[in-house]
């Protein structure tokens, strides 16, 4: 059954049954977070995955195997039962059972992505969660009070209605939905829901946009994503399809928003003409799973994700007996872990085309969330110039957390750099994330120099006697008619530089003689 038609089922089944028999597993700990919490994006550093097994997993067990390789794995099973025959599987999987961890729990369904808390960073740089709603699967509900108990963080309940596949963040204030979130919502206005993005998650700037699918699903990992703070991925297709329009008008509303940068987005374009679920994709640290069909479409695809993405390791995933479709891929079936000991790199990076200057100052906020020393020497700037080799600069603590370092550009036009830092657990992270493969970027405006006349050239004076007479002129008339001077110097005569040498510059030579002009041009 398709997601949406089971919500739609569900609003069925609330209308006989009080909301609160479904609600009464929720837990409020404490209300809104207090002080300043960052809503955590999918690109920034991930320690796990959460999937679920339900009688099925929804994903191949490539990719658990592939995931397990690098980050936990955490399953949500049933019972005992369920844990036996699932470590059984993953064992003839080539599934890391090191990497895994087993969560016992009910589910109704696999998807992760829509019932999976959402994660903060509060005040004190410890991870939280934020619990959301779905409203349809009473046991999914429960998953992110349990993963608090799991993960040992505070959860926060948010009485807002949303999927997981229908929210988008960039870790730094701005988020994005489907308008679906408005009918899931009835008893909220926009004013209301933006109010509590605000309250729980500091989202500042809440893009709700109309589905340019008009699928049965609505949700915003269907045809677009965010791939980094300033990066969005959205499908499209060809001008015939019936929904040409509706995804142009989309991505001219991103053209004309503002990222957290303060720059345009970069929008990249993934061709899915056959409503092939490319958009509804993984990234989990270095590493991003891209859904494929079969199509002749996913090599270029898969192609489209390493040219936007420089460095990242890019998988092609094929289903197993859960077939992907434009509406429900592996996005929908996994939900990432932040890595709740990262090293949080906060920066406005330099970009576009910044004035000439001796030096550019490059500051950042740099701080552990496992609560760790920063090593100093550590804290580290690199740049290279005109893509040459990259040179490093030992940043200095200059209050507080922030750190700061000069960028000294010796030739170059274009700048590119990253910033890297490590803390007493030995651990390094930069920012951007994939660090030197795809670096920030600036262009250095260079002033146009002026260019000096040569000595040897007076504008004028054809004859090269070094005056400016009336024999000048009087030789550039006889040019003009077609005769040929002796001595005459052309590259002298065009005194209003038009290009051309004719009766106008003579008569210049003329005035300048008698002084009534005083330069030529």
């Amino acid at each position: 059954m398709k997601k949406r038609s089971l919500l739609i089922l569900t609003v069925i089944i609330v209308s006989v049954f009080p909301y609160f028999l479904i609600a009464q597993n929720r837990v409020n700990l404490s209300g809104p977070p207090t002080g300043p919490v960052r809503n955590i994006a999918e690109f920034e550093p991930m320690e796990g995955v959460l999937i679920a097994y339900s009688g099925d997993f929804g994903i191949p067990y490539f990719l658990i195997s592939e995931l397990s390789k690098d980050v936990i794995v955490m399953t949500i099973v049933g019972d005992s039962s369920a844990e036996s025959f699932v470590r059984s599987e993953y064992s003839s999987n080539n599934v890391v059972l090191a990497n895994c961890e087993f969560v016992e729990a009910q589910v109704d369904s696999y998807y992760t992505r829509d019932y999976g808390p959402f994660f903060i960073a509060n005040y004190m740089n410890e991870t939280s969660i934020v619990d959301i709603s779905i409203f349809y699967a009473p046991n999914d509900n429960a998953i992110p009070v349990k993963m608090s108990e799991v993960l040992g963080v505070d959860s926060y309940f948010m009485d807002l209605v949303i999927q997981g596949g229908n929210y988008m963040t960039d870790g730094m204030g701005i988020a994005a939905s489907t308008r679906v979130v408005l009918e899931d919502n009835p008893a909220l206005d926009e004013a209301g829901i933006r109010q509590l993005v605000s309250d729980y998650l500091n989202i500042s700037t809440y893009h709700l946009v109309e589905d340019p699918n008009a699928t049965h699903i609505d949700h915003i990992d269907c045809w677009g994503k965010f791939l980094s703070v300033d990066t969005i991925l959205i499908r499209e297709v060809a001008p015939s399809d019936p929904q040409y329009q509706k995804i142009e008008e989309t991505v001219a509303y991103f053209r004309n928003a503002v990222s957290s940068y303060g720059t345009p987005y970069d929008i990249i374009r993934i061709n899915t003409p056959n409503d092939e679920p490319y958009t509804n994709s993984l990234i989990i640290n270095d590493k991003v799973f891209v859904p494929v069909v079969g199509s002749p479409n996913d090599t270029a695809a898969l192609q489209t994700y390493f040219d936007a993405m420089p460095g990242y390791r890019i998988y092609g995933v094929t289903p197993n007996h859960n077939e992907w479709n434009s509406s429900d891929a592996l996005h929908c079936r996994t939900k990432g872990i932040p890595d709740r000991n990262m090293i949080h790199i906060n920066h406005m990076p330099l970009s576009g085309i910044q004035a000439d200057a001796p030096g550019y100052t490059i500051a950042a906020d740099i701080v552990s969330y496992a609560g760790e020393v920063i090593y100093a020497d550590d804290v580290k700037l690199f740049y290279s110039q005109d893509n040459g080799p990259f040179t490093s600069v030992t940043m200095q603590n200059v209050l507080g957390s922030t750190y700061s370092g000069t960028i000294i550009p010796v030739t170059g036009t274009e700048i590119a750099y990253y910033i890297s830092a490590a803390d007493a657990m030995g651990r390094t992270y930069t920012l951007p994330y994939i660090g030197e493969p795809d670096p920030f970027r600036f262009i250095i405006e260079k002033p146009v120099p002026t260019p000096t006349p040569d000595p040897g050239i007076v504008p004028g004076d054809v004859n090269s006697d070094g005056m400016v007479d009336i024999v000048d002129a009087l030789l550039v008339s006889q040019f003009y008619v077609g005769l040929d001077p002796a001595g005459f110097n052309q590259s002298k005569a065009d005194t209003n530089c038009d290009g051309s040498i004719d009766i106008i510059d003579a008569l210049l030579i003329a005035q300048f003689y008698v002084g009534l002009i005083t330069n030529f041009c």
